[in-house]
């Protein structure tokens, strides 16, 4: 698809009474992500729509609105509300300044760094794609995003680390939490339930992992 017309305009959700939901669309990977601007409301059927105005790179639009998919929320997550991520929950590793590897790394998933530019990114030996869009790394199981790379990244590395930013604010400013300090820090082979988990330090997960019960996002 053509990146510039897949937008606000083109990709909708609309409540029941056909009410426009506000968002943030950004087209990575070839995946269209819808990001309302709110959570939506429980147990309210929603209609996604693909008009016409999205158009394939050679210039050829739907032939017809693509209204195919439906989408309810039935029940409410336990525990607190969830962090809501915005555009920053479609990478992995999003920061401002740079990522860093040795080279003995395995990471699935999207980085993007803003507003530094992609010699923030080292030693991933990365190789820039032919459309400048994005690198690739043998090491990422995904895409590499810098603020330098070509349109339409600066635009959405702006909005993700925006997101980010406004996460970590509400993350931050939560009280009463589940649990502090849990662990002291190391939380390997834990079991976690919903809750508000804080530490003032760093956190640590060995190979044993750790399991997310009756967590929803």
């Amino acid at each position: 698809m053509d990146p510039l017309t897949i937008t606000t305009a083109t990709f909708t959700l609309t409540d029941p009474g056909a009410n426009y939901v506000s968002s943030t669309v950004v087209l990575l990977d070839n995946v269209a992500t819808f990001t309302p601007d709110n959570a939506l409301e429980w147990d309210t059927l929603y209609t996604a729509t693909i008009t016409t105005g999205a158009k394939d790179l050679a210039g050829n639009a739907l032939a017809n609105d693509f209204r195919s998919v439906k989408l309810r929320i039935r029940a409410e997550p336990m525990g607190p509300a969830p962090v809501f991520l915005g555009t920053a929950g479609s990478f992995v590793l999003l920061c401002k300044s740079g990522i860093s590897t040795t080279g003995m790394t395995a990471i699935t998933g999207n980085l993007g760094i803003s507003p530094a530019t992609k010699t923030g990114f080292t030693g991933f030996d990365f190789v820039m794609d032919s459309t400048n869009v994005f690198a690739t790394s043998a090491i990422v199981t995904g895409k590499l995003y810098a603020a330098d790379m070509a349109v339409p990244t600066p635009t959405n590395l702006t909005t993700a680390i925006s997101d980010l930013e406004t996460a970590f604010s509400d993350a931050a400013g939560r009280t009463l939490p589940t649990a502090t300090e849990l662990g002291a820090g190391d939380i390997s082979g834990m079991t976690l339930t919903p809750g508000l988990y804080k530490w003032s330090s760093g956190l640590y997960v060995s190979g044993a992992g750790i399991t997310l019960s009756g967590w929803c996002q």
